[in-house]
């Protein structure tokens, strides 16, 4: 089951308009905020978070490798998929730079580059 680009696109726009409802005029949130993640709930998002990109940079790596990926029409929309997926990780990342410790965006992020990983086996699967 694929995401639509719209889904990932709309998740993007979100992570931007709250990351501007939250951050304060310096870059930094509000300490006190309920959206805020605690020291501990930071640092086991933060590991939870680079886990996941290990996993994807490996899957990714194997990707690359395999070199007629290329000339496989049935991975090009799974490939497609990833692109977007890539951008919306990328600007999660932006947002998070600014804001460390936003529950929401950590939350996104879990999501995007979970399901990343998914499209990443998906197509190692297909190409066998």
């Amino acid at each position: 089951r694929l995401l639509p680009r719209a889904a990932v696109a709309v998740a993007a726009t979100l992570v931007a308009a709250v990351t501007l409802l939250l951050v304060g005029g310096d870059g930094r949130a509000a300490p006190s905020h309920p959206a805020l993640l605690t020291a501990d709930a930071l640092q086991r998002a933060t590991a939870a978070d680079s886990a996941e990109v290990a996993r994807g940079d490996a899957l990714a790596a194997r990707l690359v490798t395999d070199l007629a990926a290329a000339d496989d029409e049935a991975s090009a929309p799974l490939l497609e998929e990833l692109a977007f997926l890539d951008g919306a990780i990328a600007e999660c990342r932006a947002a998070l730079a600014q804001s460390p410790a936003h529950r929401y965006l950590r939350e996104q992020l879990a999501v995007l580059t979970t399901r990343r990983v998914e499209l990443l086996a998906l197509v190692l699967e297909r190409r066998g």
